[in-house]
């Protein structure tokens, strides 16, 4: 089986209106050959997907949602978004697990899973983030916490088209990580995290506003 391409996503969280969609084809002519080595997406708010979607047809730059619902079927769930309906306006991807996701909307472990499956069920790439917090890595726990969040936030079907990413940001630590230390990308030295993670198609992110 062929390596994966490394993945690089641009989540504008909520930022960025319409216009701002001319930049991300502009990326495309200032990336050059570069994005033949890599996949590339870009991840706005789901108002502007199916516009995000029409604006790069063609292009090399894919585009991704920031969220899903956990319920794969049409549902009474208002202020909900879908992944059938994410997919429908274009979408190729989707994040699930984000940081701010967890921590503002106390999304647990087992409500990721349901987002990263409902997403495979609609034929999208999830994204599953993990990451520890500030107090739990200064605590030492980080590799244990974020190997059971790989456990239990990660699909149960392991299809090709899908992505694990170690994430931190908003109330996490700041500073090098572990992996970062070593320069391998995904490398935790406990058994826990290995153990968690093998065979599985890995992602790096830094969560950051950029205003």
């Amino acid at each position: 089986m062929a390596a994966r391409k490394p993945l690089i996503a641009g989540n504008w969280k909520m930022y960025g209106r319409r216009a701002a969609l001319a930049e991300a084809v502009a990326l495309e002519a200032a990336a050059g050959e570069a994005l033949g080595r890599v996949e590339a997406l870009i991840c706005p708010p789901a108002v502007y997907l199916a516009a995000a979607a029409q604006a790069l047809s063609g292009h090399a730059v894919s585009v991704g949602a920031q969220d899903c619902s956990p319920n794969a079927e049409d549902a009474a769930r208002t202020g909900e978004v879908s992944a059938a309906m994410l997919a429908d306006a274009g979408a190729a991807y989707v994040i699930v697990g984000h940081s701010e996701r967890r921590a503002f909307h106390h999304e647990s472990n087992d409500l990721v899973r349901q987002k990263a499956e409902a997403a495979q069920a609609a034929g999208l790439a999830p994204i599953a983030c993990v990451g520890e917090t500030e107090a739990e890595r200064n605590a030492g726990e980080a590799a244990s916490v974020v190997a059971a969040q790989v456990r239990a936030s990660t699909p149960r079907r392991r299809a090709a088209s899908w992505w694990l990413m170690s994430l931190f940001g908003l109330s996490a630590a700041t500073g090098p990580r572990p992996w970062m230390k070593s320069g391998k990308s995904m490398r935790w030295s406990g058994p826990s995290w290995r153990d968690a993670t093998a065979k599985m198609p890995k992602a790096c992110g830094c969560s950051m506003a950029v205003r």
